[in-house]
């Protein structure tokens, strides 16, 4: 149920999020240098992830239990972890994070149960 919960509410908070990102852009005076921190730092965890399944996914139905198959769940709830020590931590940038931690933070969260399935090679 969570993961149809993801599926289905993903795609619909990442263009909200992106939104508020792109409202709290202070673009009359515009300074890249902290908000592409805060890109960055947030996507981390999502390119993590990436570079995790491609280094060590394995075919489908080679189902393997070892303890690789644990850093997909750590990566999210490292990427949400840091959403909040973020918009906590920086008082002044607050909306411009929360916005870029609500289109990236879902997507992070329901592409590490794919990376999971991807690293034990357990396919639904």
């Amino acid at each position: 149920m969570t993961m149809l919960m993801l599926f289905l509410f993903a795609p619909v908070l990442s263009p909200i999020g992106l939104a508020i990102a792109a409202w709290a852009y202070p673009w009359r005076t515009p300074s890249l240098r902290p908000y592409i921190w805060f890109v960055l730092a947030l996507g981390l965890p999502l390119l993590a992830l990436f570079a995790l399944q491609a280094l060590f996914g394995l075919p489908a139905g080679s189902c393997v239990e070892r303890p690789l198959n644990v850093a997909p769940s750590i990566l999210a709830l490292a990427s949400v972890a840091l959403g909040v020590g973020l918009a906590v931590r920086f008082k002044t940038h607050r909306r411009f994070v929360v916005g870029v931690a609500l289109a990236i933070c879902p997507l992070t969260i329901f592409w590490s149960i794919v990376a999971a399935m991807s690293l034990a090679g357990c396919w639904i």
